[in-house]
This record gives structure tokens, C-alpha cells and sequence, in this order.
């Protein structure tokens, strides 16, 4: 997650509501180890695709982080967005409404402008710039000087700008160690 700016987070519990996950079979056999009917499932599935950034209210943390941990221990391991899906479940299991937050911007496609939202999660990949190219210790040096040029005002441009920001900071606290 890289914020643009700073959020209006809800005092309340809420969570982003991302359109690409759906009520899969995966999802539907967790929800039924855990209780949860599919006529709740389906009155609440849009609370089941969400993910970061979670809101979480202390008084409801200590609940909601262990039926979090219970729904994640639901599913077969594999699948990418467990923790997203399962926080949605936890909530649907121990009854909290939740608020659905429009916070954030994917870098899904190049096509939308950073002044659409507060926080950019950077979530996905293309030919340009891929967190999942970073993963190895060789590689992971090189995250700070990704090989591109990006246009401004774009997600893509956004996200290049702070790592190379990101980059210059590190660069100036090592050199800072060293003298």
C-alpha cells in the first residue's frame, strides 16, 4: 500500500471493498465450516470481497483477530487472497456491520489517475513494474530503482515516484551510517 495522501478513515470498523474477489467455492465451503449460512453469504457477499486497509476498533480486536485466525484456518492453503476473504467471514460470523471504505486505487490497468484515491495498492503486476520480481535477495536491492520511465498523475507513475524517493532516503541514511 503506498498513500498518496493522507485517508479519512471510519472510527468504525470498515475494510475496502475490492470487486474482484467473489463468493467462490473456496469461500462457500470456509463459510460453512464456520456456520455461516449461504443466505447470509449471499445477503453479505459484497463484506466478503474486501481487504486492506482494515479498520479495526480496539474494543472489537481481540474477537474479530481470533475468528480472523479461525476463518483463515478454514480454508485449504493456496489461495492468495485467504486473509482478505476470511476477515469478511470473521465479521459475518460474530454478526459486526461493517463499513465498506472507497479508499483505495489498484494498479490493475495504467488508466486511472492517483486523484481518484487516497492510497494506491499495488496489487498486481505488468511488463513495466511487478512487486513479485523483488522476492529473491539478489533482486530485492534493485526494488528501489525500478527500470522505467512512467507518466505523471498515473498510478504507475505514483508508485514508481515513491520507490525511487524510497530509494534516494535509504541511500542518504546508509551513507549517513557509514560517516
Amino acid at each position: 500500500m503506498l498513500f498518496v495522501r493522507k485517508a479519512p478513515f471510519p472510527k468504525r470498523l470498515a475494510a475496502e471493498h475490492y470487486s474482484y474477489l467473489d463468493c467462490r467455492a473456496e469461500v462457500r465451503e470456509a463459510a460453512r465450516k464456520l456456520c455461516i449460512s449461504d443466505v447470509l453469504l449471499q445477503q453479505r457477499k459484497r463484506e466478503v470481497s474486501c481487504g486492506v486497509p482494515y479498520v479495526v476498533p480496539v474494543a472489537q480486536a481481540r474477537e474479530l483477530g481470533e475468528a480472523w485466525l479461525e476463518a483463515i484456518d478454514s480454508f485449504e492453503p493456496g489461495l492468495l487472497e485467504i486473509s482478505m476473504y476470511s476477515f469478511g467471514l470473521a465479521v459475518m460470523k460474530l454478526g459486526l456491520k461493517l463499513v465498506l471504505t472507497g479508499l483505495v486505487v489498484t494498479n490493475y490497468k495504467d488508466l486511472d489517475a492517483v486523484k481518484s484515491a487516497d492510497i494506491i495498492h499495488y496489487c498486481y503486476g505488468n511488463d513495466v513494474w511487478n512487486k513479485r520480481h523483488y522476492y529473491s535477495s539478489p533482486m530485492s536491492s534493485k526494488v528501489w530503482l525500478p527500470p522505467t520511465k512512467t507518466r505523471s498523475g498515473t498510478v504507475l507513475g505514483e508508485i514508481v515516484s515513491q520507490l525511487h524517493e524510497a530509494g534516494e532516503f535509504y541511500s542518504k541514511q546508509q551513507v549517513a551510517s557509514l560517516g
